[in-house]
């Protein structure tokens, strides 16, 4: 019998993407026995209706180009199929239906955790995948009241957030130790945030 190819799901807008997306998704996969770690692009996340997100095929075209020819992490672009706003449930249900011989792991940072039971149809996603949590300072998960199938990951905490380096590159300060040195040009060629 042939297992499952186990692929961890890390959605986002990735508004920019950064050093600690990467960092989390090939710490699932080198220490946590993830095959592949699929980074989701949400055109219109529904926790982000309220605020102005940066294009969304530039932020695709971002995220395919840094992950070209990358054997661990690669780019999913389903949601742009999907209705909008992006609601989890939905991608997740698209996925197992459109790939039915892989076990999905949705990675989670501890600060959306938090907020998770909020989630339109949470209780689902949790019936249909497994959930693992990764730390992020000043929020810290209850063991007590963790669901059987979700697990917390002792991964590194890198306090980046793209909001910051969003609010940095408007100010026009220099944030390319935050990201990929690819990503970083193509944001300030392109001006996206200045």
């Amino acid at each position: 019998m042939t297992l499952p190819i186990k692929t961890g799901l890390l959605c986002g807008t990735f508004d920019p993407l950064h050093n600690g997306h990467l960092s989390i998704a090939n710490y699932a996969c080198e220490r946590e026995g993830l095959d592949e770690v699929w980074l989701v692009v949400s055109p219109q996340s529904p926790g982000k209706m309220k605020r102005s997100i940066t294009n969304e095929y530039s932020r695709l075209e971002m995220v395919q180009q840094l992950l070209e020819g990358n054997s661990l992490i690669k780019c999913c672009d389903i949601e742009f199929d999907l209705p909008r706003p992006s609601f989890l449930i939905n991608t997740v249900l698209a996925l197992k239906e459109e790939y039915p011989t892989r076990e999905f792991v949705l990675l989670l940072g501890s600060d959306q955790w938090i907020h998770f039971h909020k989630w339109y149809k949470s209780n689902e996603i949790l019936n249909e995948v497994l959930v693992w949590i990764y730390p992020r300072t000043g929020y810290e998960v209850d063991e007590l009241i963790k669901p059987e199938n979700v697990k917390q990951l002792n991964a590194p905490v890198l306090d980046i957030s793209s909001t910051s380096i969003r609010m940095a590159l408007a100010k026009g300060e220099n944030v390319s130790e935050c990201m990929p040195t690819s990503e970083y040009e193509y944001i300030i060629n392109n001006k996206i945030y200045s």
